[in-house]
């Protein structure tokens, strides 16, 4: 660039008016702060630090190419919006949405609920209509819900997916409403420039219900509701409250995490996780564990389904998160470079503003993105995949990495694996046993060789025996992880150098 830098070529794109909102997103190797600083008051949104993977700058531009384009959509129907329209009623963005919905749940609604859609065929669609058709499709798809929707709030919800706010129906006729939104986006043929599309449809339904405490536990429940309805004939399924014995037992338990984070109760515990050819670099996965007012000690499995359904999973992935940067940065100054893998849910993730929450926690201890692992279910992803790539894709620039894990085939997998930035795969824990079928390694062998094939590194979890640990060797795994290279203790001390599998 002779005639001007990449901060005085900002600042002239600034100056016009068609271009004020304009991602502007600056790739570079520099490490001086106070460039940085200069560049983002020139007008720059955000920075890609090289050396950066092709499919990660991909992602990270087409997630910002697609937030772009949703706000420039919200402010053209703003602008078309009389002033007298109803709180209820109309197109909105989702955190209005999200907003909306936290005070219906406050207030108490006995009636009411959320009717969530999606488009099955969503990663094919994009790959087959391009980004302008496919962001085209999304506007007719809202224009035909809208009318459908009567005096609601609609909004989109991810790729393929729109949320249908009620706020007087009860449960059946809130279904009855799901299923008239439902057939009608499965029915449409939409017309994008000389192509005609359908697209097939699902459906979920979550009613007000006194577990689901907010916002985000009614969409995360209504999401998997949506997803277990792709095995039904109707496609479409109904969330139903828990009977009141469970919902009891369920509150006794947060009420019980709630007081377990004051009175130090949480901890984390750390495994090694071993390459097999060898090396320094210290990894380890965070396991959580909460002891119970009573004694009990419970594991991260028996907590955080709980945690989901009420909401308060938020506040426990971020205290185990504050706990994992805080241990990185303490090896850190101790002069040991450390990588931590550490488990998320979809609904912490798909929380407003968590992306810039996890920046600021990462700088305020000056703890690199590059030594974090956010690792993700595969069973999540299958649900919540359009809501993690836009987080996945706010956070690949900051050098953050993304596992996939309890990973094994699956229809979805290969949707999965090419829409979400990641780096590795974590094999499901089938593949650990001692002796494999003849049928189960061959399969093995597959998914490693095809990982390997889109630069995806592969963790063999969950290894009790040398003979498991011999079976995923030959085949080809990256890294070993389980009891028979160490259990789960609260120290970091492992000594990588002289591990040997």
């Amino acid at each position: 660039m002779p005639v001007a830098n990449g901060i005085e070529l900002t600042a002239l794109i600034r100056e016009r008016e068609a271009f004020v909102h304009t991602p502007i997103v600056f790739l570079t190797g520099e490490q001086d702060q106070e460039v940085r600083f200069n560049a983002l008051d020139a007008g720059g949104d955000d920075f890609l630090t090289k050396p950066i993977r092709p499919k990660h700058l991909i992602a990270s531009v087409q997630g910002r190419i697609r937030r772009f384009r949703d706000v420039q959509q919200i402010r053209e129907r703003e602008g078309t919006a009389t002033p007298a329209a109803s709180v209820d009623s109309g197109i909105v963005e989702r955190g209005r949405m999200m907003a909306r919905i936290d005070q219906l749940i406050t207030e108490g609604r006995g009636r009411g609920g959320v009717v969530f859609l999606e488009m099955e065929t969503i990663a094919k669609l994009r790959e087959r209509l391009g980004l302008s058709q496919f962001e085209r499709l999304h506007v007719e798809a809202l224009d035909l819900l809208l009318p459908l929707a009567g005096e609601r709030l609609v909004c989109r919800f991810a790729d393929g997916g729109f949320l249908v706010l009620d706020a007087s129906l009860d449960p059946e006729e809130l279904l009855m409403l799901g299923v008239q939104l439902r057939e009608a986006l499965a029915a449409h043929e939409f017309r994008l420039g000389d192509q005609s599309v359908m697209t097939p449809a699902v459906a979920g339904v979550a009613p007000f219900a006194p577990e689901l405490t907010d916002a985000g536990a009614l969409l995360n429940a209504v999401e998997k509701v949506a997803h277990g309805a792709r095995k039904r004939p109707d496609r479409i399924d109904l969330y139903r409250p828990l009977a009141a014995e469970e919902a009891a037992r369920q509150a006794a338990l947060i009420e019980d995490m709630r007081k377990a984070m004051a009175q130090g109760r949480l901890s984390l515990l750390y495994q090694p996780i071993v390459a097999v050819a060898g090396g320094e670099e210290s990894r380890y996965q965070t396991l959580l564990r909460l002891d119970t007012s009573s004694g009990r000690r419970m594991t991260a499995a028996e907590v955080i389904p709980a945690a989901e359904r009420s909401g308060f999973i938020v506040e426990i992935d971020r205290w185990v998160m504050r706990e994992a940067i805080a241990r990185i940065a303490q090896a850190r100054a101790g002069g040991t470079a450390m990588t931590l893998f550490v488990t998320q849910s979809p609904y912490t993730l798909a929380h407003g503003g968590q992306a810039e929450w996890l920046r600021n926690e990462l700088r305020a201890l000056g703890v690199p993105g590059s030594a974090l692992v956010i690792e993700l279910r595969l069973a999540d992803a299958s649900v919540h995949t359009g809501t993690l790539r836009e987080f996945c894709s706010a956070m690949v620039a900051d050098g953050v990495q993304f596992c996939l894990s309890q990973f094994e085939p699956g229809p979805e997998v290969e949707s999965i694996l090419e829409q979400l930035p990641l780096s590795l795969i974590k094999l499901a824990g089938k593949y650990s046993t001692g002796a494999l079928s003849t049928a189960v390694r061959d399969e093995l062998r597959v998914i490693i060789d095809r990982a390997h094939r889109r630069s995806l590194e592969v963790i063999g979890h969950g290894v009790e025996d040398p003979q498991a640990a011999a079976t995923l060797w030959m085949s080809g795994v990256d890294f070993v992880q389980g009891n028979l290279v160490q259990q789960a203790a609260d120290g970091l001390d492992f000594d990588f150098n002289q591990a040997i599998l």
